[in-house]
């Protein structure tokens, strides 16, 4: 019954084809994020992001997902196993598994993620996020900044951004001001988004807006799937149904399964940047 139930549940998902429209990214900005995982420790990690914008869209991601990418892409099948093949996968490790796709001209965004082998985004309003400008400025990596504020999704946040730079965006979500947000934290600082690098790219990058290989669901299902994924992959795996049927069964003893949950419950990040 259960096992119906989620089958149900998964089919429920609001699976509806949305028109893509193909757009050129021909800038990379790149941040550096420093987050702390769990609120209830100090220690803090690093992540190098980055973000592909062009004239109407752009692309937000960890460059650790990117190399993933790049590294499916481009697989030869000699170098599995070798110390390079170690050494570029190591490069992909990520925290942050989602893509956030903005699109200005329809002023919405699309966050797009792969739960095992469904690839599912949601759609939100560019306009969800509301600044307040502030009239304080200074100098910030070179250029003069300006600072702005903003509540989003649990959080309060300060944005320094510069008109020098003439692209209305900045990492993650936020977007919307006057120029480019170069540095963006939130007020406990728990995840600071700085600025590192501008690079005009000699071969833009072409992206479809929203993803064309993902597929539509509404954000509380979405969520609700990856929770359920993230409680109990193992689970969540023998009880997954998949295109025609498709089924697949992991065997292991239970003190493994023990093993796994611990370690889970471990690297689980317990400080999420969206607290609602």
């Amino acid at each position: 019954m259960k096992l119906n139930l989620f089958i149900l549940f998964l089919l429920n998902l609001v699976f509806i084809p949305l028109h893509s429209q193909e757009h050129e990214l021909e800038y990379k900005i790149t941040y550096q994020l420093t987050y702390k995982p769990d609120s209830t420790q100090t220690e803090n990690r690093t992540e190098t992001m980055w973000l592909f914008s062009g004239t109407e869209a752009s692309l937000f991601l960890s460059a650790g997902q990117a190399l993933k990418d790049s590294l499916k892409q481009n697989a030869n099948l000699a170098m599995i196993g070798s110390q390079q093949w170690k050494e570029k996968t190591k490069a992909t490790k990520t925290d942050f598994d989602f893509r956030i796709y903005k699109d200005r001209e329809k002023g919405m965004l699309h966050h797009a993620e792969k739960i095992f082998q469904d690839k599912l985004f949601y759609t939100q309003p560019l306009s969800q996020i509301s600044w307040n400008m502030e009239q304080e400025s200074k100098e910030l990596f070179g250029y003069l900044a300006q600072k702005a504020t903003t509540s989003f999704a649990g959080r309060e946040y300060i944005a320094w951004f510069t008109p020098e730079i003439p692209i209305t965006d900045g990492p993650y979500k936020f977007s919307g001001l006057p120029g480019l947000i170069l540095q963006l934290e939130d007020a406990a600082q728990d995840y600071i988004f700085s600025f590192t690098g501008l690079e005009k790219l000699e071969d833009p990058i072409r992206i479809q807006v929203p993803p064309a290989t993902y597929q539509v669901s509404e954000k509380e299902d979405f969520l609700a799937l990856k929770a359920r994924f993230e409680e109990d992959p193992i689970k969540y795996v023998n009880n997954y149904v998949g295109s025609g049927g498709k089924t697949i069964r992991i065997e292991m003893p239970e003190s493994k399964k023990k093993r796994l949950k611990k370690q889970r419950e471990a690297e689980m990040n317990r400080n999420p940047i969206e607290l609602k």
